[in-house]
């Protein structure tokens, strides 16, 4: 009976839309907030707390090559948590951003909002 009437409601709601469907169908699934999955993708960065030898090929001479902090950029998902993109990079730059976020979007589809934040040096 318990079912039946799932199904009911499921077969109603799939003509009206994703807040129909999270509305009525997803009542029982406990949610964090109220955000379907792939909605919102948020960016942040972080230098990593490590030290490796710049891998440029015109450093190759060892009284050349220097020590940096690779910096992380990731983006996530904030309905389910889920890194969808990340990128590790020797700066935070706009074509290491746009790479990470190219891979989220096609493993992940387009979201309909980004949230960026800003790294403060």
């Amino acid at each position: 009976m318990v079912r039946g009437f799932r199904r009911d409601i499921y077969t109603k709601s799939l003509g009206k839309g994703k807040k129909e469907m999270k509305n009525k169908v997803k009542l029982h699934v406990v949610r964090i907030n109220d955000l379907l999955p792939s909605e919102i993708f948020e960016s942040d960065a972080h230098v990593c707390d490590l030290l490796i030898r710049s891998p440029f090929y015109c450093h190759r001479n060892p009284s050349r090559r220097y020590l940096v902090r690779p910096v992380l950029i990731v983006w996530l998902d904030v309905a389910t948590g889920t890194i969808v993109g990340h990128r590790v990079c020797l700066s935070e730059n706009k074509n290491a951003v746009k790479n990470s976020l190219m891979d989220a979007i096609i493993r992940f589809g387009t979201p309909e909002k980004f949230v960026v934040e800003a790294m403060v040096w």
